[in-house]
């Protein structure tokens, strides 16, 4: 560790003790120059495939498909999970969900025949949780060698983005406008699609008087940049915020968050709060860039109970 790095590293754990989750580090000597895929890919919540990709793009289409079938209520008056989900009288129509999986299906076929260079990346603190709760996305490239995104909005149940909607983020799709001609063919195929699935209202947390309803959804991105693509897919569908509020470091007391942030904005530049929602689980990371390139900050971490 640089001994800059090691010496504002000490000085903020101090306070560790007032925040009993993780104290980060980025060392951009070993891990390189920080960007958010490679970040969330060192913290583990990225799993990756190239391999038997069609049979990984069918297991994408089938979980999105499969969130549409849970998070429904089985009545007005009961706001509880029912995994029964094909008994419920109030759910998905049975006619409209038959319909519905001809479009995904016609989505899998057209990523499959159209895309290049195809990955599946999941999702999820650790495969072995449930199978509900994670979150896939397809990545292919176009003739021209642009990048597409393809993914499902993700529900904040632990409001780690009160400022958020529970629904796509149109300014950041905005960003998403290429010139060149295959990519603008596929891009503008792909959305005649994804518009054939209109949102479904999804039903989250009902235990207490703040029972939360989002809207499923699919989302496209694309850029010229494989990374630029992944962070306006992440941040178009919920799962990731990025803002400057390092003042909101919610576990500590206020006179630690005061110490805390100014300790940061004297001795970081770039201070950042990574929001990330994982359907029951959320984590936030407040981070700040030395003057060597290194990262340092505090990942916060919150559970709760989710009807997938």
């Amino acid at each position: 560790m640089n001994p800059e790095t090691e010496r504002i590293f000490k000085v903020l754990g101090k306070y560790n003790a007032a925040l009993p989750d993780v104290q980060m580090f980025w060392d951009s000597e070993q891990q390189g120059k920080f960007n958010i895929w490679k970040f969330l890919v060192s913290e583990g919540f990225v799993f990756s495939t190239v391999q038997k990709i069609e049979q990984w793009i069918d297991k994408a289409i089938q979980n999105w498909r499969n969130i549409e079938s849970r998070g429904t209520v089985n009545t007005h008056d009961e706001y509880q999970y029912d995994p029964h989900w094909k008994k419920h009288k109030y759910g998905v129509p049975v006619d409209v969900i038959k319909k519905r999986a001809k479009i995904y299906q016609a989505l899998g076929y057209y990523v499959k025949q159209n895309f290049q260079n195809i990955e599946v990346h999941v999702f999820s603190k650790s495969l072995s949780s449930e199978y509900d709760f994670r979150v896939y996305m397809i990545l292919g490239q176009s003739l021209d060698l642009d990048w597409f995104c393809i993914m499902p909005t993700v529900p904040d149940e632990n409001r780690l983005q009160d400022s958020r909607l529970l629904q796509v983020n149109i300014k950041t799709l905005n960003f998403c406008k290429l010139e060149n001609s295959n990519t603008l063919q596929l891009f503008d195929n792909v959305n005649k699609i994804l518009t054939c699935l209109d949102p479904i209202n999804i039903y989250g947390y009902y235990y207490d008087d703040n029972g939360s309803i989002y809207k499923h959804q699919l989302i496209c991105t694309t850029s010229d940049n494989k990374i630029k693509a992944i962070k306006l897919g992440l941040q178009a569908s919920g799962l990731l915020t990025i803002d400057r509020s390092i003042s909101e470091i919610t576990k500590f007391d206020e006179e630690e968050v005061y110490k805390v942030e100014e300790i940061m904005e004297k001795e970081l530049k770039n201070c950042r709060r990574y929001a990330i929602s994982l359907w029951n689980s959320g984590y936030e990371y407040y981070l700040g860039q030395t003057k060597t390139g290194d990262w340092i900050g505090f990942q916060l971490l919150y559970w709760s109970e989710y009807n997938p």
